[in-house]
């Protein structure tokens, strides 16, 4: 079953998802609404719904203890079962090797992989801030090492495949608020 905007809202509030969070969640859900939307308009046929509704639930149970992408797969599974193995998997996900294979749950994940808090920045400062906050872990480290570069080549297969760059298409052309900083 498909959920509009409303019911995603409604069921963040009934879990106490924190305000922050929840801005995070609509921010992940507009980002990889946009690119759908791109790879949709370049010949994929991508399910728009199931990526709004897994965008906007994916941290539905962030801030509660334990897993929250297993917690979060747990309460969306009754309403969207498609939508809850996307919530399950976005902590731990993987992209295909051709952009022809792309699927909703990998623009859940890129989407939330390039968004700090309510703010799009695209995935590599993302990366950078998660990796200095695990700078003494160095399996950490390592590990998200080798995310970036995965992140990085699937970037260019959506870029490859739309004629845009993955932060145009994110931020409708505007320009990444760190990417402003960093001229500054």
């Amino acid at each position: 079953m498909s959920l509009d905007r409303e019911e995603c809202l409604a069921m963040l509030a009934r879990h106490h998802t924190p305000e922050h969070v929840i801005r995070h969640c609509l921010k992940v859900g507009e980002v990889a609404e946009r690119l759908g939307k791109a790879l949709n308009q370049a010949g994929m046929h991508l399910d728009i719904q199931l990526i709004i509704n897994a965008g906007l639930l994916h941290d539905i149970a962030r801030g509660k203890e334990g897993d929250h992408a297993a917690e979060g797969e747990r309460i969306v599974a009754p309403l969207n079962e498609a939508a809850a193995r996307i919530i399950g998997g976005h902590m731990r996900h993987e992209y295909p090797a051709s952009v022809e294979d792309i699927t909703e749950s990998d623009l859940v994940s890129l989407a939330d992989r390039s968004v700090m808090e309510d703010v799009y920045a695209g995935f590599r400062p993302r990366m950078e801030e998660i990796r200095v906050r695990h700078k003494d872990n160095p399996e950490a480290c390592r590990v998200l090492k080798t995310k970036i570069e995965e992140t990085r080549q699937f970037v260019q297969g959506i870029e490859a495949k739309t004629g845009r760059s993955v932060d145009e298409i994110a931020s409708a052309g505007a320009v990444p608020v760190l990417a402003l900083l960093r001229q500054v």
